[in-house]
């Protein structure tokens, strides 16, 4: 039988239950798409504020579950535990029940595309804010920690897209990067310093102990500029111009609070 650390379970867990969770959204998001009539505005409303609803009520449900789970797979005795029990028996039948429950309601059309809208909707995401509760839980993180990873992830990727596309700003993205690793993974940190990006991109301007202040005006108008440029390319999309502005303001706070300004002279 095969054995993993405890904190492997609640990885495990925790990818079992975002799964589950992310494939009920995605059923109820569809039907929320094939219902949603811009005539019918208090039908949309209704939807949008029962699956709130519904969302609130399962999350703190499923908040109970996880804690109640996460001390079951910690107190097994020993490091390494089977596999499989990740689940207890009772956390095996809920899952087969509610599996079969979903077959049959929706196989045998007992209930109409409202109700899917609705509660699926709101248990998908309940269910998928949960499984994130078993993975932090996993990686021993804060919740401060997985906004910075997950800033310092985005910041990182575009950063590096940035070396093959001169409208997304590569040396702010990578001080963004390094900002969030520091304040979330100290290790984290310490691989991107050592890295050949970092060396390449990010040292130059750091190792005099932070930038004149022209140099920070140049460089917050030189990433300004390309943002408006970005911001023009995807100005039909409000996710890419909600990213763009959220990482234009982590510059802005990375400038202002992370990189000192020294003397002139300093910076020769």
């Amino acid at each position: 039988m095969v054995k993993v650390k405890k904190r492997v379970l609640l990885f495990i867990a925790g990818i079992i239950w975002l799964a589950a969770g992310v494939n009920i959204a995605r059923i109820g998001v569809l039907a929320v798409i094939s219902l949603w009539n811009p005539d019918a505005l208090w039908r949309n409303v209704g939807i949008l504020a029962l699956a709130a609803l519904i969302f609130v009520g399962f999350s703190f449900m499923f908040y109970r579950i996880v804690q109640k789970n996460e001390r079951r797979i910690l107190g097994y005795e020993g490091e390494r535990v089977s596999v499989f029990r990740f689940f207890d028996v009772k956390g095996y039948l809920l899952m087969a029940f509610m599996m079969t429950l979903g077959i049959v309601l929706r196989g045998f059309q007992l209930l109409p595309d409202f109700f899917f809208a609705f509660f699926y909707t709101g248990l998908g995401s309940a269910l998928s804010l949960s499984g994130l509760r078993f993975l932090v839980r996993g990686f021993r993180l804060t919740l401060r920690q997985v906004i910075w990873l997950t800033v310092g992830a985005v910041a990182f990727s575009l950063g590096t897209l940035g070396i093959f596309l001169p409208i997304l700003p590569t040396v702010p993205l990578y001080l963004l990067t390094a900002v969030a690793l520091l304040s979330s993974s100290q290790r984290l940190y310490l691989k991107f310093k050592e890295s050949r990006l970092y060396q390449r991109f990010l040292k130059p301007y750091l190792d005099a102990g932070g930038l004149t202040r022209k140099v920070k005006l140049c460089l917050i108008v030189f990433v300004t500029l390309q943002i408006a440029l970005a911001a023009f390319l995807v100005r039909n999309s409000l996710v890419g111009l909600i990213l763009l502005g959220v990482l234009y303001a982590g510059f802005l706070l990375s400038m202002a609070i992370f990189v000192k300004t020294i003397p002139p002279k300093s910076n020769s």
